[in-house]
């Protein structure tokens, strides 16, 4: 009994080898392969997803243009020679060159733009704002008669003015510099209602005159000093302009050479204001 039964566990057996290799053979595989090959897809699934998160999260929107323009990349006082550079009347074509001679230095400028620019160019003011660079409103017309034409109309400009940056950016700029300055149009009854809508008015204290051509970088340096003798933050006004921005790089390397630091302006920095000054004959 015991002899006839041996080759039968012999078939059996070799039957059982021949069954394993044929499955293997096959490509089949074990149960704990199975699981391996389900934890790299589940990590492979998740991978995605955080790549997926990472790209979004890459992508600009209003509250973190907000937050670029309150960070602390550097305010007047933490400096020993603080200055402020300020472009009016853009953006512009001449906006990008600017933009490119500033970022090269890694300063940080103050623009003061115009409604119609900022409707023509909005990628423009999108890179101010990306870039770190404070924004302020300088209205709508720029025509003497028609902006202080009244209280009113002034302010209306500087508010739609501000809509528009917003509707822009997700930035509330209370920054305002009027059309060639507050004095001699800008009285005393417009700055009365320009403060009930907390508008902060900002002039300069040095003029770079960059409107009539020519090299304007001997008549600025000689202004910047007498500025800082007098205890006060140099504010140079400048002109998003093509000649100006050709001649920005020779500004910006004095300044560096001389150990200036550009920063913006801030909401709650102290604004400069005429004090009447040469200023005060244009009133006639």
């Amino acid at each position: 009994m015991k002899k006839k039964s041996l080759p039968i566990i012999i078939l059996a057996v070799l039957g059982t080898l021949l069954f394993l290799s044929i499955y293997n053979a096959m490509g089949f595989q074990a149960q704990p392969a199975q699981t391996h090959d389900e934890t790299a897809v589940a990590e492979l699934a998740t991978s995605q997803v955080t790549r997926s998160e990472d790209e979004s999260g890459e992508e600009q929107t209003s509250e973190e243009f907000v937050q670029m323009t309150e960070d602390d990349h550097g305010r007047a006082e933490e400096y020993d020679h603080p200055i402020h550079l300020t472009f009016d009347d853009g953006p512009n074509a001449a906006t990008p060159a600017i933009l490119n001679e500033l970022k090269k230095y890694d300063y940080k400028a103050t623009f003061f733009m115009l409604e119609p620019q900022m409707k023509q160019y909005p990628d423009l003011v999108k890179r101010i704002v990306n870039e770190g660079h404070a924004v302020g409103l300088h209205g709508v017309t720029h025509v003497v008669d028609t902006f202080y034409g009244s209280e009113e109309v002034a302010l209306q400009e500087m508010l739609d003015t501000q809509d528009t940056l917003y509707d822009l950016t997700g930035v509330k700029s209370t920054l305002v510099r009027t059309p060639y300055g507050s004095i001699p149009y800008f009285t005393d009854s417009f700055r009365a209602l320009f403060d009930e809508h907390e508008l902060k008015l900002w002039d300069w204290n040095v003029d770079s005159e960059d409107w009539k051509g020519g090299d304007y970088l001997n008549n600025v340096t000689i202004q910047i000093k007498k500025v800082e003798e007098n205890g006060q933050i140099p504010t140079i006004v400048m002109h998003d302009k093509e000649k100006n921005a050709d001649q920005l790089s020779d500004l910006l390397n004095y300044l560096s050479k001389h150990e200036f630091t550009p920063v913006k302006i801030y909401e709650d920095d102290e604004p400069i204001n005429f004090k009447c000054n040469d200023r005060c004959s244009r009133r006639n």
